[in-house]
């Protein structure tokens, strides 16, 4: 699984050139996902994510984080999934089936 963190890593850093922000942001919100994983032995691999165990994930967020991280954590896993995808890492994209939440808006 690390492999292919890094790989992705790299992608977004030198294909996608995203800001260093974002980059920190999105590795650090992956590399929080996988230790989910890990620690719940949800998946040993990329493939075993389903819709399901994202949800589980995110549904755990909700205690301790505001809308816009989880929505932004939610990207994240997207853009990664997206992306093993078209890697051939994966054969579909887990997130596909996953809408994201409302943001909060001041009154």
């Amino acid at each position: 699984m690390d492999t292919e963190l890094a790989q992705f890593a790299t992608y977004l850093k030198f294909e996608k050139t995203v800001s260093d922000h974002t980059h920190r942001n999105y590795m650090s919100d992956l590399k929080q996902f996988q230790r989910y994983l890990m620690e719940k032995k949800k998946a040993m691999q990329w493939q075993d994510v389903t819709n399901i165990t994202i949800r589980n994930y995110l549904g755990n967020l909700y205690n301790h984080h505001s809308r816009a991280t989880i929505a932004r954590k939610l990207s994240a896993i997207r853009h990664f999934l997206h992306y093993l995808v078209r890697e051939k890492v994966v054969a579909t994209d887990a997130s596909e089936l996953i809408s994201t939440t409302k943001q909060e808006q001041k009154l």
